[in-house]
């Protein structure tokens, strides 16, 4: 949670980071930590003024995690924030894009929270992404490498935890080269 708030800036909000500390100072209960940890964070939200999402541990489950839209935007939800991507192709080199990082999170109605917007002509003129993110793109050039190589004859996807992928390019297919038989 530390790393996510304080590095990434996502996905763990000020809140949820107040409410993780609060509850490594609790004594252990019946209760899993999971569940204590959502309760705080809610009750932490709801007593500012957040209009907090109420879900049930299924819906949360259900609505949590790796949200791909088509074409290029991909959402990691959590239930008091996200962290967006969204991957534009430059029209002049197909080995170049417009990578965006963004994150959203719920906040006090009639309060508009200051934001903050960087920019930066390439991604290696900032080193404050984070680990995370930092190790996703560092790995951008030797993917983009391997998909030049004449040994690259297409891509495999893990099927337990890319399934998510392998439907965003099924989709992706289905638009962009219909079947005229249908």
């Amino acid at each position: 949670m530390q790393y996510q708030y304080l590095e990434v800036g996502s996905l763990v909000t000020e809140r949820d980071y107040r409410a993780a500390e609060q509850l490594a100072l609790m004594e252990p209960s019946e209760t899993p930590p999971f569940l204590l940890y959502h309760q705080l964070s809610e009750a932490l939200a709801r007593a500012e003024g957040v209009d907090f999402p109420e879900m049930s541990m299924p819906e949360y489950f259900a609505g949590n995690g790796d949200w791909h839209v088509f074409p290029t935007l991909v959402m990691l939800v959590e239930k008091s924030c996200l962290l967006g991507y969204r991957v534009r192709p430059d029209a002049t080199d197909p080995d170049r894009c417009i990578f965006e990082m963004f994150s959203l999170e719920h906040f006090v109605p009639g309060e508009i929270p200051e934001t903050k917007w960087q920019e930066f002509q390439h991604w290696r003129e900032h080193d404050g992404w984070g680990q995370l993110p930092t190790q996703d793109l560092k790995n951008i050039a030797d993917i983009q490498s391997g998909l030049h190589s004449d040994g690259f004859k297409g891509h495999w996807l893990n099927t337990a935890q890319e399934m998510s992928i392998r439907n965003q390019h099924a989709i992706a297919d289905r638009f962009l080269f219909p079947d005229p038989a249908r």
